[in-house]
């Protein structure tokens, strides 16, 4: 479901709508946590025979607007959305307009699924903007604003490490007690068991020319004095 008659991104509302000539999907699938503002505009249009209800509101951008419409099948559905963050599959579309201006604009439809993008609104590509988004440029998804806008969708992948999350701690695996500490204290410092009896155990180190290796006496037991 697309906006197909929405007005354009920097169009005055007193303004008629410039009629849409081309749409391009750019991204699909993203399911992504936003906050719907209290002063987003109630609207609907019609898609094929069928109404579609949205609310719109906008993210500002260096010289326009990115516009972002939640869609439903009811006017009576968009009411629980004002004001609350909803989870919604997001798809970004760049349409060109009748006048030649191109834009993009984000689709979202709730939905149940579990989230997998986090998504943000570049109003600009100063490189502070572009710190405050809290990952690696190269775990972005970044689709830029059409000239003369300056500004961005960006989404983000969860399964990227944020700046701040503390590398998992390298740990080395726990070595089985063979019940004598000499034993043990060589196994610990590289050495292998090559053959082991009731006395004593063969071992080595490394392969080739540098191969070590070395008999250990296993601990005997004392008898008990009766």
């Amino acid at each position: 479901m697309t906006c197909l008659n929405a007005t354009a991104s920097t169009a005055a509302a007193s303004r008629a709508p410039v009629p849409v000539t081309k749409r391009q999907l750019l991204s699909e699938g993203s399911i992504v946590r936003i906050a719907v503002p209290l002063e987003a505009r109630k609207g609907q249009i019609k898609d094929n025979g069928r109404v579609i209800h949205y609310l719109q509101f906008k993210y500002s951008v260096y010289g326009g607007l990115i516009n972002c419409f939640v869609h439903a099948e009811t006017a009576e559905e968009l009411e629980k959305y004002y004001g609350d963050t909803i989870t919604a599959e997001a798809s970004v579309w760049q349409k060109t307009l009748e006048d030649e201006r191109t834009f993009i604009y984000v689709d979202l439809l709730q939905t149940e699924l579990p989230t997998t993008h986090d998504i943000f609104f570049l109003r600009d590509y100063d490189p502070k903007t572009l710190d405050a988004i809290p990952y690696d440029v190269d775990d972005f998804v970044m689709f830029p604003t059409p000239a003369p806008l300056e500004g961005a969708v960006v989404l983000v992948p969860l399964t990227a490490t944020k700046f701040g999350t503390p590398a998992p701690a390298q740990t080395t695996p726990a070595m089985t007690s063979t019940g004598d500490t000499g034993l043990d204290r060589l196994l610990n410092d590289g050495w292998k068991i090559e053959a082991s009896d009731e006395k004593t155990v063969s071992l080595y180190k490394g392969e080739g020319a540098s191969r070590k290796t070395m008999t250990h006496r296993k601990p005997q037991k004392k008898s008990k004095k009766r």
